[in-house]
Order: structure tokens, then sequence, then C-alpha cells
């Protein structure tokens, strides 16, 4: 592990804070002591069919039982049906 990773890794999980924008409300909060993205949207109240979570920095998706790390920042965007 280099030492970037070893340093994401290494914070007790309720030292960590990740930064969460809310679409499409267009909201962002700090939220505390996650360390996976089911846990953050247990945090948010949210249920994992309902949005999805994408990663800033790499604009890429992430699944439920993914990792976070300290200072990461995410978007939660809601997903719509028509039908």
């Amino acid at each position: 592990m280099d030492e970037g990773a070893a340093k994401k890794h290494s914070s007790k999980v309720e030292d960590f804070r990740i930064k969460v924008l809310l679409q499409p409300e267009g909201r962002t909060v700090e939220i505390e002591g996650v360390r996976d993205v089911q846990g953050l949207l247990r945090k948010l109240g949210l249920r994992g069919g309902d949005v999805m979570v994408i990663d800033v920095g790499s604009s890429s998706l992430l699944t439920p039982d993914e990792g976070l790390f300290d200072g990461q920042e995410v978007e939660v965007r809601r997903v719509i049906s028509g039908g």
C-alpha cells in the first residue's frame, strides 16, 4: 500500500468526513462516521434504489459495498423514473 493509500485508511471511522452534494436539491452536507456507501445512504435516510452515488473526483459510479475515505467528495443524485 502506498503512503497516500495508507493515509486514507489510517483515520478512525469516527473521524471520517465525507462531503456530499445532494441533487437535485443542490445542497452540500458533511457526513461523519461512515465507512461505505451503504452506511452513507443509511445515515442520509435514503435507499440505494432511489439514488446514484458518484465519486466527484473520478466521476465513477459507486456501488453500496464500496468503501469511502476521509475527505472524499461524492454526489448523491436522486433517480427519477417515468412510465
